[in-house]
């Protein structure tokens, strides 16, 4: 009986059965597991507020991404509309530029005269009158005549590498003008040191001219460059005929240029 009571007060029940450090490791246990769970609770709602404020952050990076493009967009519009309105005041400045150096311009033009001298034994000339019908004076000058023998069903070769007249000049004022005396040279080609010696037109050469089996053309251009620089030419083609000749591309040589 002695031992069993010994042994049932080295085993107490309860709280109060236990001792001392016993009761402080269990209150320690749970204030640790308190900490825990107030830890846990607060580590909880930070991550809640971090996680709404992230996502926060997104939209409102969201917002401002598509706010710059909107602004990116508007600024690309704005800058093209910029870039087209300058575009538009460049060109009416260059139209406004081409029309008064159309205005203010030289314009040297070439006539000729209803005949061409075509007598046997005799040279075959015409006289070319070139003209600056502009408001300007016309620089640089070179006006050139080329009258070139054509078989009827042929066309002229408007070939200025052949002998041919010319002339040339520094200044025509408007108003003025000069006569270039174009000959007809066979387009034969002088030997080195050679005077060249305008022919006279064969009995050969008149026969097939009389008889419609050959036509005279005679080309003329001139080049200049007016007040501002520019450069511009004038051409044009003149043909006598006794009879039917293959003569088209002779009164479509006509033009001027575009400058």
């Amino acid at each position: 009986m002695n031992n069993n009571q010994e042994g049932q007060k080295q085993n107490p029940q309860g709280w109060s059965g236990l001792h001392l450090q016993d009761k402080a490791m269990v209150l320690l246990t749970f204030g640790l597991l308190a900490v825990a769970g107030v830890t846990a609770i607060i580590l909880k709602f930070q991550f809640t507020e971090m996680d709404l404020q992230t996502k926060l952050l997104g939209r409102q990076l969201e917002s401002d991404a598509v706010g710059g493009s909107l602004a990116a967009m508007q600024i690309r519009k704005q800058l093209s509309i910029a870039q087209q309105q300058a575009r538009a005041a460049q060109q009416s400045a260059d139209a406004i530029q081409r029309q008064t150096r159309t205005s203010e311009r030289a314009w040297m033009e070439i006539s000729f005269p209803p005949t061409l001298e075509t007598f046997e034994n005799k040279p075959v000339r015409m006289t070319v009158q070139f003209t600056n019908n502009g408001r300007t004076v016309a620089r640089a000058v070179l006006a050139e005549v080329v009258i070139e023998m054509v078989p009827k069903k042929e066309s002229a070769r408007f070939d200025y590498g052949l002998y041919h007249s010319l002339f040339s000049t520094g200044l025509i004022t408007p108003g003025q003008g000069f006569p270039v005396a174009g000959e007809y040279f066979r387009q034969k080609v002088a030997r080195s040191g050679e005077e060249l010696k305008v022919p006279d037109l064969s009995h050969e050469e008149y026969e097939r001219f009389m008889g419609g089996n050959a036509y005279f053309a005679v080309y003329a251009r001139v080049r200049y460059k007016d007040i501002f620089g520019i450069h511009h030419w004038t051409r044009r083609c003149y043909f006598v005929s006794q009879g039917p000749a293959f003569a088209s591309k002779c009164t479509n040589y006509a033009d001027v240029d575009s400058n």
